[in-house]
Formats: structure tokens, sequence, C-alpha cells
């Protein structure tokens, strides 16, 4: 996999293959105090997070639909105050086109969020699968192979395969 930014440990998982634990019991630090900071740690974490799923951008979608349902709610809640006299002038309309465009804005945030998902899983380049195991792959490819001009023949079949 081709990824500027790996995360082996979620590739690993995510190769699909079967797993077990192995449980051990740690010993002391001999070597003094980590290497590895806690700034280090939050960007593996925040790597983690964002490398094998497009949840943080559809999270602002969801935050959209949240949004949308306060919006309407304070605007209700203001057209009552308005009604029943309770508030200045001009600040219903204020709060309700204030809420309900922040609401939209959310909306048009998460969209993008999910195309730019999409655009991001496709530039990573991953494989649409992993072949766990192969018979007979020579003999067959060697019935497909493309004439090559220049090379032997197992360098071009390792080239075409």
């Amino acid at each position: 996999m081709r990824e500027l930014h790996r995360f082996l440990r979620g590739m690993v998982a995510w190769v699909g293959y079967p797993q077990t634990c192995v449980r051990y019991e740690r010993k002391a630090r001999i070597a003094g105090a980590t290497k590895y900071p806690l700034r280090k740690m939050i960007r593996l974490a925040w790597t983690a997070a964002i490398s094998f799923s497009a949840l943080p951008l559809r999270l602002s979608f969801i935050g959209a639909v949240v949004m949308t349902m306060l919006a309407i709610e304070e605007a209700i809640r203001a057209l009552v105050g308005y009604f029943a006299g309770q508030t200045v002038p001009g600040w219903t309309s204020l709060m309700v086109v204030l809420c309900l465009s922040n609401a939209a804005l959310m909306g048009a945030v998460g969209v993008l969020g999910e195309y730019v998902g999409r655009i991001y899983e496709e530039g990573k380049g991953r494989p649409l699968y992993i072949v766990a195991e192969a018979w007979n792959i020579s003999q067959t490819f060697m019935a497909e192979e493309p004439e090559t001009s220049g090379k032997s023949s197992s360098q071009s079949r390792h080239d075409w395969a």
C-alpha cells in the first residue's frame, strides 16, 4: 500500500487475515525514559482515526443534522417569544436567519466532507482484494504473458504480474 502516512497497526488489521492475542508480562524499561513523547502518540492516534475511516468527515454532516434540529427548535422558541411580546424588535428575525443559515452551511460542509472522504479513499489506491493463496500461478501467467522486448522471461513475468 503506497500511502504516505502509514498506520501499520491498522493496515495489518485491514488485510483481514486471522489474528490472535499473545499475552506476556512486560518487564520494566531498562533504557530510561521513552523516546516517544505524548505529542507523537497523539499524532499516531490522529493518523489512526483518519487513515481508515471517513467518520471524522461524516461527523460534520451529523453535526449539521443536529444543528438543523436545534435551529428549528430555536426558531420556534423565537417566534413564540415574538408573539408573546417578550422579545426586542428584530431579535426574532435575526435568530431565525442565523440559526437556519448556520445549519445550511454545516450541511454543505457535511456534503463536501463526503466528497472529500471518497476522493481520499480513491487517492490511497488500496487494492480491491488480497490473495491469501495462489496455485499454479506461473503456468497461468505464462499462457497470458504479453510479449516484451529486451527483457528476460522471468523479469517480464514479474513486471506484468
